[in-house]
This record gives C-alpha cells, sequence and structure tokens, in this order.
C-alpha cells in the first residue's frame, strides 16, 4: 500500500510525497515546479518549515532531509543509528 502525505504552507505551496519522492506543487496553477527522488524507500512524513522557504521528509530508509525550496536542492541529511 502506497501512503500520501500532504502539508499546505501559505496557500501558494502544496507539498505531495508518494513512494520515494517528494514534489511541491503550486496551488493556483497545479503545476508541479520541483521533485526531490533522493529517498532510496517511501516518505514516511514531509512539512514546511515556518518560513516556507524548506522542508524536511523522513523515510523508511532512515534518513530526514532538509530541502532549500529557492535553489531547489537538498541541503542536509541526517541518518538514523537506530
Amino acid at each position: 500500500m502506497i501512503r500520501i502525505h500532504i502539508d499546505i504552507h501559505t496557500h501558494t505551496k502544496s507539498l505531495f510525497s508518494s513512494a520515494a519522492q517528494v514534489k511541491i506543487f503550486q496551488l493556483s496553477s497545479g503545476f508541479c515546479f520541483v521533485t526531490f527522488a533522493e529517498h532510496t524507500a517511501p516518505v514516511t512524513a514531509v512539512a514546511f518549515l515556518p518560513s516556507g522557504h524548506a522542508l524536511v521528509s523522513a523515510s523508511l530508509d532512515g534518513t530526514v532531509r532538509a530541502y532549500d525550496l529557492v535553489r531547489c536542492v537538498c541541503v542536509c541529511v541526517s541518518v538514523c543509528v537506530c
């Protein structure tokens, strides 16, 4: 079963994750303006930071990733050593 996680920030951006991808959409147009595919297993949680300029995602691959939405790049990876 694939789970879908959604978070919305400031009525302009919508965050969507499915499988091992995180996608960002403009709410007004429905246009996907970036897809992050660095995770290697299903994404289990996603959220915008309060500023709306970054987001974090967690995955079953044991990583939490932080993305800069201005530059559209992954800026930090934290690995769980549980």
